[in-house]
């Protein structure tokens, strides 16, 4: 038996392995990865730039010595407006990018040919729908994340706004942050694969998580540690006093790969849930692609 099939067969029996996971994630990547790469590259740079421009805003108003002046408040006002263009840029180019390197992926998992041209015109076909999908998840999360956040900490420290308060707030805001990045975990590729609603596809993949969820939580919190590695290397681009280009160049290539790595590992969850908890293959998962 190939090695394809010997995953298959576990996979039948409702055998779900986060290192398979990662492995065939990988695998896929190493196959794509200046593909994938670009993809990514190009979704998170419009945040990148106007992230930056709001820096920059951000430390012009905060040398202003009288920031009650209207200039100043003209120019805070900036600052927020950027900031905004930033999370709404962030969110909006990220999810499509990501709908884009799904789709590519499971093409590669069919053993089809990956073209970026044909997995970004079957994205942007349901571009109202995906821009909707985008804001769905992250405004839930926010909303559930700080009412379990705040009004947890709230009762157990009656109410005070202590140091302790809002550091244990931050952690709780952090575990619901993750089990709910875990119930949600193959929602996107769910919402390409099946072409279903942004409410729909939450759901679905609340339903193809239940069951794996602890194993799915580990596999969301190495990602989330992995994430870290973009703060790592601008840590260590400024140790040695890097060219401020250089070392944006450094962090967008990171960036690149690890997005791609993480769609990756997440369309190959995908894959695998619906296998184990649903007993189809690959060419069934993928069929509405024909």
């Amino acid at each position: 038996m190939t090695h394809t099939a010997v995953v298959e067969a576990r996979l039948a029996k409702g055998d779900l392995r986060v290192g398979s996971i990662i492995s065939r994630a990988a695998a896929v990547l190493w196959r794509h990865c200046l593909a994938f790469s670009i993809v990514a590259l190009i979704a998170y740079l419009p945040s990148y730039v106007t992230s930056i421009a709001a820096s920059r805003e951000m430390l012009e108003w905060a040398r202003t010595t009288q920031p009650s002046e209207p200039a100043a408040l003209a120019q805070g006002l900036n600052v927020l407006g950027l900031a905004a263009l930033s999370l709404v840029a962030l969110i909006v180019f990220s999810t499509l990018g990501e709908a884009v390197i799904a789709h590519a992926a499971f093409q590669d998992l069919r053993r089809r040919p990956v073209s970026l041209a044909e997995s970004s015109n079957v994205v942007f076909r349901r571009l109202l729908p995906i821009l909707g999908f985008a804001f769905v998840a992250p405004f839930l999360g926010i909303v559930i994340g700080l009412a379990a956040a705040f009004g947890v900490s709230s009762i157990i420290v009656g109410g005070s706004t202590d140091l302790l308060l809002m550091w244990l707030g931050l952690c709780l805001l952090i575990i619901a942050g993750l089990i709910l990045y875990t119930i949600w975990f193959v929602a996107l590729p769910a919402y390409v694969v099946e072409r279903i609603g942004p409410w729909s596809s939450l759901r679905r993949s609340r339903e193809l998580t239940k069951g794996h969820r602890w194993k799915l939580f580990g596999l969301a919190l190495l990602l989330f540690i992995g994430g870290f590695g973009s703060s790592l290397l601008q840590f260590a681009l400024a140790a040695v006093d890097a060219d401020p280009i250089v070392e944006l160049i450094g962090r967008l290539i990171w960036q690149g790969l690890w997005v791609s790595f993480v769609t990756t590992v997440v369309a190959v969850a995908y894959h695998d849930l619906r296998v184990a908890k649903e007993g189809v293959d690959i060419d069934q998962i993928a069929g509405v692609f024909d």
